[in-house]
C-alpha cells in the first residue's frame, strides 16, 4: 500500500536495499531512494505511472534511466506486496517470500535461511526456531 504525502507517493514500506537498480545516500537528494548513479527518485515514477504516464515518457522527461531499470523497480515492489503461496511454508527459493518472512519475523535473510535449514519449511517451527535466538 502506498501513502500519499506532498504530491509524492512514498515508497518507504518496502526493503528498497535488496533492489540492485536504487541506492540511497544521505548525501544525495536528502538519503531518498534514487535510481543508482541518478538523482531521480523511484517516487517520482511511481507518482508519474499513478498519473498514468508511460515508462516511454519517463524517460524522455527525465532521462538517465533505462526501460528496463523502471520495470525493475516496478517488480521489485510488486514482489514485495506479495504474501506467502503457503502461509504454513516458507519457500526460500522465491525471493518475495525470503523478503516478506523476514520481515514478517523481525531478521535477517541469512537469519532465516539459517533457521529453516536447521528445523525445516514449517513457519511456525521456523518461528519457534528464531525466538529462541
Amino acid at each position: 500500500m502506498a501513502l500519499k504525502q506532498g504530491g509524492y507517493i512514498l515508497t518507504n514500506m518496502v526493503d528498497w536495499s535488496q533492489c540492485p537498480v536504487v541506492e540511497s545516500d544521505p548525501e544525495r537528494v536528502h538519503g531518498a531512494w534514487v535510481f543508482k548513479s541518478t538523482r531521480l527518485p523511484i517516487a517520482i515514477v511511481f507518482e508519474c505511472l499513478a498519473r498514468g504516464a508511460t515508462i516511454g515518457e519517463i524517460i524522455e522527461w527525465y532521462g538517465g534511466i533505462t526501460k528496463a531499470q523502471i520495470e525493475q523497480v516496478v517488480s521489485f515492489k510488486a514482489d514485495s506486496l506479495q504474501g506467502p503461496r503457503d502461509a504454513a511454508r516458507i519457500n526460500t527459493h522465491e525471493d518475495y517470500e525470503v523478503r516478506y518472512w523476514s520481515e514478517k519475523f523481525g531478521v535477517t535473510v541469512e537469519q532465516l535461511k539459517a533457521a529453516v535449514a536447521k528445523v525445516g519449511v514449517m513457519s511456525k517451527h521456523v518461528e519457534a526456531e528464531l525466538k529462541k535466538g
